[in-house]
């Protein structure tokens, strides 16, 4: 009796010691990371800002208006390209070692999707003229052609790639991978500007691709000394069950942060979109340190069979993520033109108000990509579509009627406005998902995660 009474005391003591080792390993690893990625990316940060000043003074506000468009625009096409959402479902599917496939074979597949993905989108766009310029208006050269096809089959890559680092919580090869592009297309640009002359957008691009393809190549050598496998459709098939909400999401997510870009370069021109992409560059800035911590918290939620307790922590950090942004954003509202005419020059001084008036997207922004990421490794729940849907269908309809009235002014109004309801829509969510019973959390999450499984081991 005694010896039974004993045994029962030790199992209620060891309860809550074995929640207090997990949430210490759990909040260790969001430190380790978070230093990793905060280290390496701050200095990615760093030359891009410095890059992206010494652009735009070189090129001036219609060559950079080109320059923006084409590397937004080739982002989002092989954003496009990954129809089947692998990229994010691969690394949902590491993290949460939901899969029983070998990884070789991971990488073989997920690497042979990114080259036919590419391939082909960057085919149709970048060749074909009239789709081209459906989305690149204005870039009837050839060049830019040839430019947009090679620069989104390299881009297409390099997404699938990150995705197999991020699923192995692999920060430190993640923040490599996003300091050497950035640093080598400073160096290009640098000694091709300074050196040879070179000052028009479509030179500058030709630096961003060259960039971009050695990271590439880079890349694949490492992972051919970890190993890589033929390619296995039974994997695809497994990553499509969770990319097809990943792709939307991530398709919708994009165009919520680019689509004004669009709009202002067809109502307003190029010139306008070189003065109100500097604006956007400033007030990005601002978003860089809570973007790597949502990066961290990505395969650490997909990890966790807590949810309850991972949703409050993470709102938690959201409030103060969104607070230290408001408080940077105090002096840069206060001095955004002697900010604007020391780093830019005089030339882009129609930027100042463009940036004022972005500022609140700003801060809203700092807290979606907190609480966006948490979603992401939730395995991207129907609501995220359903926010960004909303939230999207309020910016372009904003723009359309702001922008001829307002000029880039009414671009920065409606991605403030936009940004809001799309925020208050997804911390309300998770505010339901940090305010259920852990049962009904942890249990509903076990079905989740053990569908995808069990239709893996199915094949």
């Amino acid at each position: 009796m005694t010896t039974r009474i004993a045994l029962e005391v030790i199992s209620q003591v060891k309860k809550p010691y074995i929640l207090y080792q997990s949430i210490k390993a759990r909040q260790k690893s969001f430190v380790i990371g978070s230093i990793i990625t905060i280290v390496l990316n701050g200095l990615s940060i760093f030359v891009s800002s410095i890059t992206s000043i010494l652009v735009a003074r070189a090129l001036g506000p219609q060559e950079l208006g080109y320059l923006i468009l084409f590397m937004t625009g080739t982002n989002t096409i092989s954003l496009f390209a990954d129809v089947m959402g692998i990229h994010y479902s691969n690394a949902y599917l590491i993290a949460s070692n939901n899969h029983n496939v070998a990884l070789p074979t991971v990488r073989g597949t997920v690497l042979f999707y990114g080259i036919i993905v590419g391939l082909f989108t960057g085919s149709i766009f970048g060749l074909i003229s009239p789709l081209r310029l459906l989305i690149f208006h204005g870039f009837d050269a050839p060049t830019w052609g040839v430019l947009i096809g090679f620069s989104v089959l390299g881009l297409s890559l390099l997404s699938q790639v990150r995705g197999l680092f991020l699923g192995h919580s692999n920060f430190l090869m993640l923040g490599a991978l996003g300091l050497f592009q950035p640093l080598l297309y400073s160096i290009l640009f640098l000694g091709t500007t300074y050196m040879l002359g070179w000052r028009t957008g479509v030179q500058v691009a030709m630096m961003y691709l060259v960039a971009t393809w050695v990271c590439v190549a880079g890349a694949l050598i490492f992972l051919m000394h970890r190993g890589i496998a033929r390619p296995s459709f039974r994997y695809i098939k497994a990553c499509a069950q969770v990319g097809w909400r990943a792709a939307i999401t991530n398709w919708l997510s994009f165009l919520q942060l680019r689509v004004d870009q669009y709009l202002v370069n067809w109502l307003l021109g190029p010139v306008a979109l070189g003065f109100y992409g500097v604006a956007v560059s400033c007030g990005e800035f601002l978003t860089r340190v809570p973007g790597m911590l949502g990066s961290v918290i990505f395969p650490l939620v997909a990890a966790e069979k807590n949810n309850t307790l991972m949703a409050r922590i993470t709102l938690r950090r959201c409030g103060l993520v969104m607070a230290f942004v408001g408080l940077l954003s105090v002096p840069m509202g206060v001095f955004a033109q002697s900010l604007i005419g020391c780093l830019y020059g005089s030339a882009f001084t129609p930027s100042v108000q463009a940036l004022q008036f972005l500022l609140p997207a700003v801060i809203f922004m700092s807290g979606l990509l907190i609480v966006d990421n948490h979603l992401a490794g939730l395995g991207y729940p129907v609501m995220k579509i359903i926010s960004l849907l909303i939230s999207l269908a309020i910016n372009v309809l904003g723009n359309l009627i702001l922008l001829p009235k307002l000029g880039i002014i009414g671009a920065s109004v409606t991605s403030s406005f936009s940004y809001l309801i799309w925020l208050l829509l997804v911390t309300g969510y998770l505010w339901l998902i940090a305010h259920k019973p852990v049962s009904e959390a942890q249990g509903g999450d076990v079905i989740i995660r053990h569908h995808t499984l069990i239709e893996i081991e199915r094949d």
